[in-house]
């Protein structure tokens, strides 16, 4: 192993923990996911079309997306490659009801809580979220410190977040690289606040203060959460923005990601998870080097959540393995790697 490689191997040996709750009330919908993802032409028509136009569709993006959203010209969606551009184009040919928010990188949780407050309140529609990557844990905050618009939020749909962390934000704000990594973040106008809320002890910390209302928010409305990894099947892959990170973490720590995110780290306890392999993690909201139907996804994933959505609260997220193709995620497998297991941090 290269000195580089041992050098990350032993940060994130040494502040990564396992959460080892989240095995304990997880609902997997892979196989209704994949289900629902081959017949979804013929199940996807008019009258949940017309369902759709009932809400809004408010779309949260994650972490430094806005730097990718405000460059060039705004255009039409249907022609750009930015963060939600192809759900917003297929949303618009089908009329129905959307919001893009254009999230502050690097302000707090409680800030971008209170713009996507403001989004959800000035919606004259009940509202659906779709987030993905830090926009999940700014749409938690939202969701469990804003309650008149947390009464407006029917469903939400979360993908690729970071709820019990990121390894890279671990290692961006190490000594010797937080410096690197904040006069990057200043040369664009940001600060380095919102990395720091990534931090995987930050986020196991919020989990344990919030656990009660994180399962009263579970039990009241249908949440998704999508989740996804991708193996390194023969040498470096340069797919992705964060190939490389990925690639260090499943070959030498062990830890199946998407090159940000841990896989078990996207799913929010309590919640209804799909997992599947092969995707990066912007692949399934801008174009990258994998080939992905972002349009498709979208359809099967809201095809599950208005089904839950016609459920009492107390059903919408069916019993563990009710839906299930695949077993519940084992923390053990997943989120912790061999260095982990073997140093005795993985555990309380």
């Amino acid at each position: 192993m290269k000195l580089h490689h041992l050098l990350i191997a032993c940060l994130i040996t040494f502040n990564a923990r396992s959460p080892e709750a989240w095995a304990l009330d997880q609902r997997d919908a892979t196989g209704e996911y994949l289900k629902t993802w081959r017949q979804i032409d013929a199940e996807f028509g008019d009258s949940q079309i017309e369902r759709l136009r009932r809400y809004k569709l408010i779309l949260v993006p994650g972490f430094l997306s806005d730097l990718v959203i405000n460059s060039g010209a705004p255009g039409n969606p249907c022609q750009a490659d930015k963060h939600f551009d192809d759900q917003m184009c297929w949303l618009e040919r089908l009329a129905v009801p959307f919001q893009r928010i254009n999230m502050k990188a690097d302000e707090s949780l409680s800030r971008n809580a209170e713009i996507l407050e403001e989004a959800i309140e000035a919606s004259e529609q009940d509202v659906i979220l779709i987030s993905h990557s830090k926009g999940g844990i700014d749409s938690l905050e939202a969701l469990l410190t804003r309650p008149a618009a947390r009464q407006k939020v029917k469903g939400w749909i979360s993908i690729q977040a970071p709820f019990f962390g990121s390894l890279l934000a671990d290692w961006a704000l190490k000594e010797g690289i937080r410096p690197l990594v904040e006069k990057a973040l200043k040369e664009h106008g940001k600060s380095i606040e919102s990395l720091e809320s990534m931090q995987t002890l930050e986020r196991k910390a919020y989990y344990s203060i919030h656990k009660e209302q994180i399962d009263g928010l579970v039990g009241a409305i249908p949440v998704l959460s999508f989740s996804s990894w991708k193996d390194e099947e023969s040498g470096w892959q340069a797919d992705t923005f964060f190939s490389l990170l990925r690639g260090l973490l499943f070959q030498w720590i062990g830890v199946k990601n998407d090159g940000m995110v841990p896989l078990a780290s996207q799913v929010l306890p309590g919640a209804d998870f799909v997992r599947v392999p092969h995707l990066n993690h912007d692949d399934t909201v801008m174009p990258q080097c994998v080939e992905f139907d972002r349009v498709r996804f979208t359809k099967t994933l809201l095809s599950m959540l208005l089904k839950r959505l016609d459920a009492p609260p107390e059903t919408s997220n069916p019993p563990a393995g009710a839906s299930a193709g695949t077993s519940p995620i084992d923390p053990k497998e997943i989120a912790v790697g061999p260095i982990l297991q073997e140093s005795g941090l993985s555990g309380p």
